[in-house]
């Protein structure tokens, strides 16, 4: 089960990154669709200094909400294009607070929220396998 949690959260990475890189690569053709494919350009730079914040409460047992999200390849309705990602729908149920639904009722994804969540992730991950890497070492 960690293993198929690890693969999800490799592949949600790459997917991201895929997503923004094919964006970026073809920004010279202008698209006019509410749900365009914008890359970078969506993401910006985003405000997260600590004084801005307060009640700031690190991300734990993000697991349940990583089983629930998967990546996909789809083909854009208006453009045609293959691209790779996540399904807002998809987002939504795994955690509601990554997704909102605009006043068209087309939904968006916070990446910056999926990324935090992939971190998390990573970290528990990462300190799954060096626990089990120093009881192996304590049994030899």
């Amino acid at each position: 089960m960690r293993k198929t949690g690890f693969k999800l959260v490799v592949s949600l990475l790459l997917s991201t990154l895929a997503f923004a890189y094919a964006a970026e690569s073809d920004k010279s053709e202008k698209k006019k669709s509410p749900y365009d494919n914008c890359g970078w350009n969506c993401l910006g730079w985003v405000w997260s200094d600590q004084t801005l914040k307060n009640t700031i409460v690190p991300l734990e047992n993000v697991s349940e909400s990583m089983e629930q999200l998967k990546a996909y390849s789809y083909t854009w309705n208006e453009s045609g294009e293959t691209s790779l990602g996540l399904i807002a729908q998809n987002v939504e149920q795994a955690d509601p607070r990554l997704v909102r639904t605009t006043e068209s009722g087309l939904k968006q994804i916070y990446v910056p929220g999926v990324v935090a969540l992939l971190l998390a992730e990573v970290k528990a991950l990462r300190a799954e396998v060096n626990t089990l890497k120093a009881q192996q070492g304590n049994n030899l």
